[in-house]
C-alpha cells in the first residue's frame, strides 16, 4: 500500500519512510497493535481505489468535453 501511494503521489518518499518506520515499531507492539494496524491499512486500501476511480472518471470527463 505504501509504494502505490507513493506511485500515486499521495504520499511522498519521506513520508512512506516514516510510514514504514511506523509499521516496524506497531510489529513490535504485538497482535493487537498488528491488527488494528490491519484495519487501518484495509480503509486505507479502499480509500486508495475509490480515490482512484474518481480520479479515472475525472479524467474521462475531460477527454469527452465535460470538464
Amino acid at each position: 500500500l505504501l509504494d502505490d501511494l507513493n506511485d500515486e503521489k499521495v504520499l511522498g518518499d519521506e513520508e512512506a519512510d516514516r510510514a514504514r518506520c511506523l509499521i516496524g515499531s506497531v510489529k513490535k507492539k504485538g497482535p493487537k497493535a498488528c491488527q488494528i494496524l490491519c484495519e487501518i491499512h484495509l480503509q486505507l486500501g479502499l480509500n486508495l481505489q475509490k480515490w482512484a476511480k474518481i480520479r479515472q472518471a475525472d479524467h474521462l470527463l475531460w477527454l469527452h468535453g465535460g470538464g
